[in-house]
């Protein structure tokens, strides 16, 4: 049985880190991906002087490689993931940067909401990619 001489496996060993780096640039440089995740972490009634409104508290994130420009969030009435004209805006107009987690707060009046309906929240992305409702 041979054992590799000394050249060979600086061979081996130059070849593997040349793949590893090539592979680093495409995935830094080239490949371009989008990940946008969000957390509502509270949603509480308010009465603030008279004023009655609802206040939503998320955590959104960008963890792809590119930044995402937060538009606006429509919350419609139903699970549908479709804006109507009946959805009422919130604009949040907030760019995240790859890794950055920021808390936004959302205040509407509480005549947009009824008792036992459901409620769901779209968010208009927009990126270097497309535009993107979530």
């Amino acid at each position: 049985m041979e054992i590799m001489d000394v050249k060979s496996w600086a061979l081996i060993i130059s070849l593997l880190a040349f793949t590893l780096s090539l592979i680093t640039f495409f995935k830094t440089h080239i490949w371009r991906t989008l990940k946008f995740d969000c957390r509502i972490i509270d949603f509480s009634w308010k009465n603030n002087n008279g004023e009655k409104f609802y206040e939503n508290r998320f955590f959104i994130s960008s963890s792809g490689n590119q930044n995402i420009y937060i538009d606006k969030i429509y919350l419609t009435e139903g699970k549908s993931t479709s804006i109507n004209n009946s959805s009422f805006v919130i604009n949040v107009n907030r760019l995240l940067k790859p890794g950055e987690i920021e808390e936004v707060i959302c205040k509407t009046d509480t005549y947009l909401l009824s008792h036992n309906k459901t409620y769901s929240f779209i968010f208009r992305i927009v990126s270097a990619l497309s535009l993107i409702h979530i």
